[in-house]
């Protein structure tokens, strides 16, 4: 049961990182080149694996099940609660907006039934599922993370024998600015971005420290693993400026690949792994959304109804997504600052105020430094965008 339950956490922890943003990363990654890359999603891994362990580190100490935002509001000031609170849901929801949008384009070009109705249909049977346990949802996510490992195996298979080496060496870039640097900051670390769904997975693991510890351990290395393995494929198939052709297009670059190697079955694999990418990440954040929802409907009105919390999950980002249907781009673009607050900068100060063993000085530091720089280079690309 244990082990069960663990595997769980693990692909809680992967799935909701693994999102189909992973398959345009080397359009991102093109930018700085491929050992830059390599070396900075360590980095940033190792930080955000640092960053969800003090989050268990402050459960521990304050004893307690809550959200993050309650435990900073009785921590650190009511203020802080609500900045929390407002992060995770521009968050939460923007993710839930981009991903069901997402969802409707991918699986409308497969069944051509129409965006509205499979926005309202797996709307809805995502709240059912939801309002009648949360063990549906780990068994649809354990299933959906499976499958996205096999064609994610089965693109890599495709595509390995045409890597070059030559081609990975002559990526690397000489980078003349830190804004190239900047502005990869904010894609990668939202590439581990399985933050706001800690409560859901410490509860799922019994409040268990150890079993969570190694569920985020696990679940870390694995997103790191298979990140790499997807770079070190696509910058070993296509040339720098192959990369860039793509204008930082998806389709562009799902056609450019396909191409190079001249494979239907590629651009299938891609299409089906984008669903289910999209899947596993709309699992883990619309569970952490519930847990917030239901926490602030009890704490705030009394009220404990799983039916409510579950409605409130998908009707909102339901109705939005119906008065625009391709927000998945925009969507996306919200996500990187609330989650820094959410995974750094709210976790830091509440460790800070309680107390300070429960940190090491250099590495806080580090994980406060690459918050910055990830806000920095978040508000840099809206400005150009601008």
């Amino acid at each position: 049961m244990i082990k069960s339950k663990l595997i769980g956490g693990i692909m809680m922890v992967a799935g909701t990182s693994i999102g189909a943003a992973m398959i345009a990363m080397p359009i991102t990654a093109s930018r700085i080149g491929f050992s830059l890359s390599i070396f900075l999603l360590i980095l940033i891994s190792a930080v955000m694996y640092y960053a969800a362990i003090l989050v268990s580190r402050i459960y521990a100490i304050t004893d307690s099940n809550s959200t993050i935002a309650k435990i900073a509001g009785d921590s650190i000031g009511k203020i802080s609660q609500v900045i929390c609170s407002a992060a995770v849901l521009v968050l939460m929801y923007s993710l839930l907006v981009a991903y069901i949008s997402g969802l409707s384009e991918a699986l409308n070009e497969l069944t051509n039934i129409g965006k509205t109705n499979i926005i309202v249909g797996i709307s809805i049977v995502f709240f059912v599922s939801l309002s009648l346990s949360n063990k549906i949802f780990d068994y649809y996510n354990r299933a959906a993370f499976s499958l996205k490992i096999v064609f994610m195996l089965l693109m890599t298979f495709i595509l390995y024998p045409y890597v070059s080496s030559e081609n990975i060496a002559s990526s690397n870039v000489i980078i003349s600015d830190g804004f190239s640097v900047l502005s990869v900051l904010p894609v990668f670390v939202t590439s581990f971005g399985f933050h706001a769904g800690i409560p859901f997975i410490f509860k799922h693991l019994g409040m268990d420290h150890n079993q969570y510890k190694k569920a985020i351990m696990y679940g870390v290395l694995s997103t790191l693993t298979i990140y790499i393995v997807w770079l070190i494929v696509t910058f070993g198939v296509l040339h720098t400026h192959e990369l860039n052709l793509s204008g930082g297009n998806l389709s562009n670059f799902i056609e450019l690949l396909s191409s190079s190697v001249k494979s239907e079955s590629l651009s299938k694999s891609i299409n089906f792994f984008i669903i289910l990418a999209i899947l596993t990440s709309l699992f883990g954040v619309s569970t952490t959304i519930f847990d917030f929802v239901e926490e602030f409907l009890k704490d705030t009105f009394k009220v404990h109804n799983r039916f409510l919390s579950s409605f409130l999950v998908f009707f909102i980002p339901m109705i939005v997504t119906l008065v625009n249907k391709n927000l998945f781009v925009k969507a996306l673009g919200l996500a990187g600052i609330a989650l820094t607050i959410i995974a750094i900068f709210i976790p830091a100060m509440i460790c800070i105020k309680k107390d300070p063993k429960m940190y090491n000085p250099i590495a806080l530091g580090i994980c406060i430094a690459l918050g910055i720089a990830t806000v920095i280079g978040e508000l840099m690309m809206f400005i150009a965008v601008i």
